[in-house]
């Protein structure tokens, strides 16, 4: 499973479908902005969540972050860099 990481920008809708495509059902997608918040990526799939960082429900839908094989940003913004720091990372 590979978790990505995300904003809502305008390339992100077919970016998910690019993915899902080349490995389905092998995808987390986390954007980081409730689904009312989002101007550009409107994907309804089991496998993409609207999440703010920090929400209650952040960590409990990203589970361990042991279970997936890659983790995946979009991009570096400072939410990003936040997940990243907050996790724990083997030396």
């Amino acid at each position: 499973m590979n978790l990505h990481i995300m904003n809502d920008e305008k390339v992100i809708g077919r970016a998910i479908e690019s993915f899902e495509t080349a490995l389905p059902n092998n995808n987390k997608f986390i954007i980081l902005k409730p689904f009312e918040q989002c101007r550009y990526v409107k994907v309804h799939k089991e496998c993409v969540h609207y999440i703010q960082f920090g929400s209650p429900n952040f960590w409990s839908c990203i589970g361990d972050i042991k279970k997936y094989k890659y983790v995946i940003l979009h991009s570096l913004s400072y939410n990003a860099v936040k997940f990243l720091n907050k996790i724990e990372h083997n030396s």
